[in-house]
Formats: C-alpha cells, structure tokens, sequence
C-alpha cells in the first residue's frame, strides 16, 4: 500500500488501527471507541478515508490477509460519513500483487460489497468522484493483469484479477458507468491496452476472452424494445385511406405541397411504408371518384392533385418511373372490379395519360395499360370537363386585370354552375381559390356604388353575376370563412363591402349564429313601397344612382311586408310572391338569393312553409334563357336550402345496432346546417369499422362537428365504441382511423384529442374501471397517445412556420405582391390562438403524467406511463424521417425526473439505453444528468 501523508487524520488513524489491533478488531470495541474519538477530536467527514486506508493497509502488511480489518471495513458503511469513492480509491493503492492471499482477500471484499456501492445522486460532485474512482479500480485491475501477465511467478494472482474484471463488470451499476464512458479514447486506452498487451503475453483462456470483451463494454447497447404488436395489421392501412378522403372532398383548398407533407408525415408516424402509403392513397382517391355523390373538386383532385402529389412524392423520395408504375400495377390489378366504371367515363384513360404528362409514369406504361384493357377502355377524344375548365383558368390568369374578366366570368355560369364549379376546382388544386374569389369580390365591391368606371347597365350585371358567383363559393367551400373568401390575400379592406356583411347578417353557417338586425315598424313603413314597385315592375330603385348596399339592407324589411300580407290574405299574397321571385329572376336574380337566406333564417312556421313552396314552385318553372342562364345558376345555388326548408328533420333510428343492421352499411340523412347526433355518430362508426376506413359520407358528419367547434363531441363518441374491440390490431387500427379523421381539422381536433385522452388516462376523480390499463388496451392506446402527441408538435410547428410566412407575405408591398402568379394563403389569424391551445395542451398532458409518477403511489397508471415511455422510445426515427423533427420536438419536453422517479417505481422500467433516448449524449449536461440518472437507480436497488 501506498504510504499515508502525514496529517493529523492520518497520524490518528495510524494510532487508532495499531490500539485495535492490540484488542483484535472487535466489532463492538471498535465502534465504541471510534465514536469517542471522532466526538473528542472534532473530525470532519474525511476522517474515514484515511481510516479506511489504513485499515486496507493493515489487512494487507504480511503475506496473509487479516480478516479482523476487512470486517470493520464492512462496519463502516453504515457510516454517514462513508464514501464509497474513499473505499474504491483505497483498493487502487494496492500494488502487492506478489501477496496472492492478500490479493485475493481484497478482491473477495471489493467483490462481497459490489452490489452496495452507491452515493447520493441528488449531489453531482459525489455522483462524479464515485464514477472515477470506479473507472480507477478496472484501470487498477488492467494495469495489474499486465504486470501479472509479464511474470510468470503471478500466475495465481493474474487468476484473481481476471476473476475480478469478469465479475464486476457484469454488475448493473458498475456496466453502465463503465457504458458512459464510450468516446472517452484516454480512459479506454488505459483500460483496454493494459489487457490487450497481457494477452501477447501469455496464453490463457480467461484472459483471452477478457480481451475479445473488453472494447464491447463500453459501448452504449442502443435501446430496442420488444414490440409486442408487430405485424399484427394487415399492409392496407385506413389511416391512409381516410386522408385520400379527407383531403379529396374536404380540405380541397390545401396545396399539394401541404398535402404531401402531411401525408408522409402521418406515414412516417404511424410506421407505414412509403410504397404502401402511395398505393394506398392512389386505390382510396379511385375509389373516392366512384362516389355517386361526387362534385367536380373530386374530379379536379383526382386528374389535377394526385399527378402532381406523386409526382412530388417520386422526386422527393427518389422513385424511379419503374417504381411508380410497380405501384400503379398493384393498385389496378387488385382494384378491377372499379376500373370497368372508369373505362365507361374515359376518366381511367385520362388518368393515365395525366400521370403520364407529370412524368409519375412513362407513356409506354400508359399505352401499355390501355391496349391491355382492349374494348373495355372508352376511348373518347372529347376533352374532359377538367381538362376544359384548366384552359378556362389559364384564360382567367392572363385577363386577370382585364376588362374581359368579366365577360369570362358571365360565360362560366352555363349549366347549372358546373363548369364555374369546375374552375374553382381548378384553384384549389394550386390552394388559391381564395385569390380567384378576391377578384371576384373586387368587381362586386366596384359595382356596389356608383362610379365612372362603369356604366349603369354594365354595373347592374356585374353586381348581380358577382353576387351570385360569391354566394355560390359560400355554398361550395364551407371551411373557409366569408373574410376569407372576400379578402382572400389582399390588403384591401373589401370585408367592409356589402357582400361580406350581409352574409355574416344572414348566411347561416354551422357554429356561427346568425345576426339578424331587428326590422322594426318603421322600416317596414318606409319600404311599403319599395314592396309595390317590386311586385309590379320588379326594380324598386334608380340605376344610374342605385347604391345596391341600401338595396340589400331593405330586403329584410321588404321581406316583413311580405310576411304581413300573407297573414291578410294568404292566397293574393302568394300570387303577389310569386310575381315578385319571377320579376326578380330577369332582372335582379341577387334577389332571389337574399329572400331565400332570409327565409332559411327563420323559425318554422305556416307562413314560412307557404312561402318556400311558392319559391319551390317558380324555381321549378324556370325556363332557361339563351341570353341570361344566371336564374338557372342562382336555382342551382339555391335548391338545396329550399328542399331542406321544405323537409322534415331526419328521425336517426334509435335501435341497436345488430349484425344485420352493421352489414346494411346505412348512414342516417344529415342537413346541411344539423349537428349529428350521437346515435348518428356511432352509425357512422360502426360504418367505418366494417370498410376499415372512415369513407367521405362519415367525414361529412366530423365535418359538420368540426365547424360547430364539437370535435370533442365526435371524438368522445369514436373513443367510447373503440374501447369497446378485444383485439390489438382492432385497437391500433380503430386508433389510427381516428387519428386520421382528426387531421380534417388539425389542430382544434388533437387539442380534443389529447384533452379526451388525458381526462380518460388521468382522471380527475379515480375510479374502478381500470381496463384501460390492461391488456389488451394498454400497448395500444400508448401508441395511439404517442402518435397523438407527435402529429401535434408538427402541426405547432407548421402553425408558426406558415404563421412567419404570412407575416412575412403580409409585409410585402402590394407592388411586389403583384404577378400573373398567385400568392399563398396566408396563414389565418385565429389559427396562432389554437396553435397556442394546442402547446399548452400538450404540455399539460405531459406534466400531468410526471406529477403522477412523482406522487411515488404504484398504481395501474404508472404501468401506462411506463408503456407511453416505451412506445416513445420505440418510435425513434432515422436521420431523414419526416416526423425526426417532431419527434425530436417531443422527446425534449419529457423531464428527467419523471424516468428517475419511474425507475424507482418500476426499477425494470426504466432502463440506461431507455434513458438515453432522451438525452443528447454529445451534451455536456445531458451526460452528467446520464450518471446522476445511474447512481438514483442504484440507490433505489433499481440496478
């Protein structure tokens, strides 16, 4: 042993161990006496390590160990003042290795006490001294079996500190110390040199393992969970299939660039192969287009969104044509029994041919595919309606600023609205509808006063054709608001206009209330005769000094005198009414549309009733006119808020819902302007579970609870029935559904989401039904909370992505902003409140689950948190991955202290390699928080 220096600690423990040893080492007389000492002399705590020191010392002075001083050695551990790191530090002083029994007395001791070697981890510095001290001893031993291993008299001691390096790096503690010191090249060398030179020095069988080992442990084995719900899905995935969905009849104003990033983001999340993502979506978009209920946006997004989706998807993943047309084999060949319906509308020729065009697929794979269909393909050379209404929108583009825009704009109201339907499908394809409306609401804003720039004709036919174009878009794109579809991009303050006012006033939108202004006897006074010249010549103001702002204003009074004369005499009135829609219908077709949404406005009654039935009634007697197909397009625009006023409100049959009923696959009726109900939810449900995706017609009804501001009312409903399947893959398929169908409205839906989620998991007030922390719910609900969590820091982080950008587009100046392109979108201002929910939500939901683990109870949530930790850890993605950054994002907002109390809880809960994962390893403060995580597990017995 190295000699002690002389201090007054050291000269003590000298004349302390030399008394003890006259009265053999008892355990009691040691205690004793070492109590009055430390007491007489006032010793601070480093008195023992020089005690210790001279007790190792003592043991060790001849060639036999002493047994009496390694038993005080043990005594004193149970010291306050012991140091763990003193006790190792005293062993490396040992360089006796000629002593075989000495040596192996020491190492016998160092072996006995390994499984107690411990500090207090709340404290760094002695977390810190401990982990050196350890290092020390194997530097100790390896230096040791090198001196050994070069004489061959110290053959049995060799044997000993072999034994001994074999031995405690197997020790829990000590393996994960030794574990944080990978890429410390100094402490590796000192460790692994030493036994490499032994083995060129001797051949021994122990020892040449030792040195095929030593390097392996140092390495930090990286975490792999076992995952007990591999492969339990099938390849098909309804998540994929409900964002095809979602995005093709919903969010039809999302750029491609938005939706290719949301749908690999949802992939990449949710574990799904690229090519089984793309397939998916292609056969799901097919699939969409044969709806019977389908609108041109479906066309649009088919034969205009899908090519350049894949074509974005190809080359940001870079797929070959071959890859693509792989894909699109397998979606055609397992989806024949659809490519019959599309062969009789050409649209599966146009398809291909599109695909084709966007370089996804090359031409002769396409003729390929067509000459194999043979006479089931309809080869029609008429242009396609899409393909028709994309020149008209070029046309639009290059007479943007023209006088001929609105001459265009008049001939794009012909059948019905469909080829002006047409059109704004095209925009939305470039996510820039709104700025197509802004034009239009420029014009109507222009024609609403008087003014040179138009005459009184041309400007009557401008208001009137714009008018009813807006309230057409009103009708088409319900999740954009009257702001929205005013402003759009512009600056300009044209929600002030009559337009935007008056459908916030009488347009009825789910969620929003209407804001009627009340009539009262004096207006209806005042327009008496506004009334009579209405009836009789159909025009009741000027049009040369016509403000058409009054105009409106009045109709809800106008419409009150009405009212009145119904209730004097039902039968001239109805006439009256009648003449009065007809009149309107040649020349002010606006109208129609103002009477009609004032009339939606109302509550039921007898006279409501009559008076929609006369409006029925001339709309059904229209007749088209060559010169004027605007009252055919206003019908149009109308007829389904007509024939809602006119039904009865949908009864949802209230009957359980057995076998029979679930494979009839009815979804109850549901009106344009009615909240569905919970029975017509879980219709909607049981719906989706059969076809294993959430279709458009139960999207419908999430929509409609979306934009009433319910989606927690729709979420509550799918989570109660999802609880109700007995399977792991029915479970994570039902979770993934759900999480799909929550991307209609992202970020107020995974605000519902996580909120019902935290309430079910942590409930306020505990009750007995603890199923869902048992199998088989536990496993996938924790995925479903992990995903839930990841999709919502990427959509923060888009929300303040695109939030930077509109600030950045909003700065811009109109000069600059001005191109024969379009603008984005910006970024709604109402969204950065619900992105600011959304955070706060998220990091309520996860201190609420370390606030229940620092509780210190072992009750059934503490299995979950244990499982939502494991499947976080699990869902650890590559460098590339779309959902690295959000994942990333997450990880980080976990604490520390909520895996170190978990492991107390659970000690084999909660691994070092668990650990790491959320952890920088390259982070100084994250390494040193990776050792005091080690020396808290030991201390609790974890390790």
């Amino acid at each position: 042993m190295v000699a002690l220096e002389t201090t007054p600690t050291t000269i003590w423990a000298k004349r302390f161990v030399a008394e003890m040893w006259k009265a053999d080492f008892e355990a009691t007389r040691f205690a004793q006496r070492l109590f009055e000492d430390v007491r007489t002399n006032a010793f601070n705590g480093t008195y023992l390590s020089d005690l210790i020191a001279e007790l190792l010392r003592a043991a060790t002075l001849s060639s036999s160990s002493d047994p009496r001083a390694f038993r005080c050695i043990v005594f004193l551990m149970h010291n306050e003042h012991f140091s763990w790191a003193d006790f190792l530090n005293a062993v490396t002083d040992f360089k006796k290795f000629d002593k075989p029994r000495c040596l192996q007395a020491l190492l016998l001791c160092l072996q006995k006490l390994d499984g107690e070697i411990k500090c207090d981890s709340r404290k760094p510095i002695e977390c810190q001294r401990l982990a050196d001290a350890t290092i020390n001893v194997f530097i100790w031993i390896s230096n040791g079996i090198e001196k050994c291993a070069a004489d061959p008299d110290l053959c049995d001691s060799l044997e000993l500190l072999v034994n001994a390096f074999l031995f405690c790096k197997d020790d829990g503690f000590v393996e994960n110390i030794l574990q944080l010191q990978e890429g410390n090249t100094d402490i590796l060398s000192s460790i692994v040199q030493p036994i490499c030179r032994a083995t060129e020095l001797i051949n021994n069988g122990k020892l040449q393992y030792l040195g095929q080992e030593v390097k392996s442990i140092f390495k930090l084995k990286p975490y792999e969970p076992m995952d007990y719900m591999r492969n339990f899905l099938n390849e098909n995935s309804g998540a994929m299939r409900t964002l095809a969905g979602v995005f093709s009849c919903f969010r039809v104003v999302s750029p491609v660039n938005e939706i290719v990033s949301t749908v690999r983001m949802v992939a990449s999340t949710l574990k799904i192969s690229m090519k089984s993502m793309a397939k998916d979506f292609i056969y799901t978009c097919l699939l969409t287009h044969l709806d019977e209920m389908k609108s041109v946006f479906v066309d649009s997004f088919l034969l205009i969104k899908v090519p350049r989706i894949l074509a974005t998807i190809k080359q940001e993943l870079f797929w070959s044509n071959e890859d693509m047309e792989r894909i699109l084999h397998e979606v055609l060949t397992e989806g024949k029994h659809i490519l019959d319906l599309f062969d009789q509308e050409t649209t599966l020729l146009v398809f291909l041919v599109t695909l084709s065009e966007a370089g996804v697929i090359s031409k002769q794979f396409s003729e390929h595919v067509t000459n194999a269909r043979g006479h089931h393909v309809h080869k029609d050379h008429r242009k396609h309606l899409t393909w028709k209404a994309l020149e008209a929108r070029n046309v639009i583009i290059k007479t943007w600023n023209n006088d001929a825009f609105l001459s265009i704009l008049s001939k794009m109201v012909g059948s019905g609205g469909i080829a002006f339907d047409s059109v704004c499908a095209t925009f939305c394809s470039d996510g820039n509808v709104v700025e197509f409306s802004n034009k239009i609401a420029r014009l109507n804003f222009t024609a609403e006063k008087p003014n040179q720039t138009l005459d009184s004709e041309t400007r009557a036919n401008c208001f009137d054709l714009t008018f009813s174009l807006l309230y057409r878009m009103l009708q088409s794109f319900t999740s954009l608001k009257f702001e929205e579809i005013v402003n759009g991009c512009s600056p300009d303050n044209l929600d002030q206009g009559i337009f935007c006012r008056w459908a916030n006033e009488s347009v009825r939108r789910l969620g929003l209330p209407i804001k009627h202004k009340p009539v009262t006897a004096d207006d209806k006074e005042r327009n008496r005769e506004n009334f009579a010249l209405l009836r009789d010549r159909g025009l009741f103001w000027d049009p040369i000094t016509v403000d058409y702002a009054e105009v409106i204003n009045s109709m809800p009074a106008i419409c009150e005198v009405i009212i009145d004369q119904f209730n004097e005499n039902r039968t001239h009135a109805e006439y009256e009414f009648k003449q009065i829609i007809v009149r309107s219908f040649s020349t002010a077709s606006f109208l129609v549309i103002c009477i009609v949404q004032w009339l939606d406005s109302q509550p039921d009654s007898e006279v409501k009733t009559m008076m929609v039935r006369a409006l029925r009634c001339c709309m059904d007697e229209l007749n088209p006119m060559e010169n004027n197909p605007l009252p055919l397009f206003i019908r149009q625009s109308c007829h389904l808020v007509v024939d809602e006023m006119l039904s009865n409100e949908p009864v949802v049959d209230t009957l359980a819902y057995t076998v029979i009923v679930m494979s009839e696959r009815k979804l109850p009726p549901i009106r344009t302007y009615q909240i569905p109900e919970r029975q017509s939810l879980k219709c909607g449900w049981f719906h989706s579970q059969k076809q294993s995706w959430v279709s458009p017609p139960v999207l419908k009804m999430l929509d409609h609870c979306n934009r009433a501001g319910r989606q927690k009312y729709w979420i509550e409903v799918f989570m109660h029935n999802m609880l109700k399947n007995k399977t792991v893959d029915e479970l994570l398929a039902a979770g993934e559904m759900i999480l799909a169908s929550a991307l209609m409205d992202p970020a107020r839906s995974l605000v519902a989401l996580c909120q019902c989620l935290i309430d079910y998991l942590i409930p306020e007030v505990e009750d007995e039904h603890k199923v869902r922390y048992e199998p088989p719910h536990a496993l996938p609900l924790a995925r479903l909370v992990v995903n839930v969590l990841v999709l919502s820091e990427w959509v923060i982080a888009e929300g303040k992505r695109r939030a930077q950008d509109n600030d950045l587009i909003s700065g811009e100046s109109e000069r600059k902003r001005r191109r024969e392109d379009f603008v984005p979108t910006p970024y709604p201002e109402s969204e950065r409140a619900v992105i600011e929910e959304l955070e706060q939500t998220v990091q309520f939901g996860i201190h609420k689950l370390a606030k229940k683990v620092a509780e210190g109870l072992l009750v059934p949530v503490i299995s979950f948190i244990s499982h939502f930790l494991v499947q976080l850890a699990s869902q650890s993605p590559p460098e590339n991955a779309p959902h690295r950054e959000a994942w990333r994002s997450l990880v980080k907002k976990i604490p520390r202290d909520m895996l170190s109390n978990l492991a107390v809880l659970e000690p084999n809960s909660v691994s070092l390699s668990l650990f790491d994962v959320f952890c920088d390893v390259n982070d100084p403060k994250s390494r040193q928080e990776r050792l005091q995580f080690v020396c808290h597990m030991r201390l609790h017995g974890a390790v």
